[in-house]
């Protein structure tokens, strides 16, 4: 190789690494623009909720913004009416969401979050929530989360449903289905020993030199 091919090869290499060296500095520039406009956009979802607290007490729905850095949750919405307590009494941070989801239904919960912010994708729940008074509600929980580059959750905002009475409908419809089940099987039951019995029957009157009557 002479000189000149060199020369050549180490002028294209010189191009090639300026050139992804200034791909990358754009990349990271538009990364960090959408990282931005996903916070933006995140914040206005928060301010439009609690902004519309008409629409959100109208729906007898719960509105949540949990801003994880600072451990802080900003509570909205119908929480005294649906849950009893007042604001102090809600809490202002993450142990005042978690706290309050029934114990079977944690694990579950946390893992569905987990999964959601893994996936950077909305989240979609249903779980039993804790009252004043020691009784729990059935809520559908929906939201979203802003999630760094990291992959870390910085900020979660939701909002909580009281669906109660649909899981208590259902819950009576399962109760239904079973017993229906059991009385389609004690009924099937019943109509097999009466085909053996007539089938013994028949034997017994031919024995007696009868005609069958079944």
């Amino acid at each position: 190789m002479n000189k000149m091919d060199s020369d050549w090869q180490s002028q294209e290499l010189s191009k090639i690494v300026k050139m992804l060296i200034k791909r990358d500095l754009e990349l990271t520039v538009l990364q960090e623009s959408l990282e931005k406009q996903v916070a933006e956009r995140t914040k206005e979802l928060a301010a439009l909720l609690f902004r519309n607290e008409s629409l959100v007490e109208a729906l007898g729905e719960i509105v949540y913004d949990h801003i994880l850095p600072k451990d802080e949750v900003i509570w909205g919405g119908e929480y005294e009416r649906v849950l009893g307590y007042d604001k102090e009494q809600m809490g202002n941070d993450g142990r005042s969401w978690t706290d309050k989801v029934h114990p079977q239904d944690l694990a579950a919960v946390l893992k569905e979050f987990d999964a959601a912010a893994k996936g950077r994708r909305l989240y979609d729940l249903e779980y039993r929530f804790k009252c004043r008074d020691g009784s729990y509600l059935w809520v559908h929980d929906r939201g979203v989360m802003n999630i760094n580059d990291k992959g870390e959750v910085e900020r979660v905002i939701g909002v909580i449903l009281n669906i109660t009475e649909r899981k208590q409908a259902e819950e009576k419809l399962r109760e239904k289905v079973v017993e229906l089940e059991e009385f389609h099987n004690l009924a099937v039951g019943r109509e097999l020993r009466m085909i053996e019995l007539e089938k013994e029957i028949n034997i017994l009157l031919k024995e007696l030199g009868r005609e069958p009557k079944y």
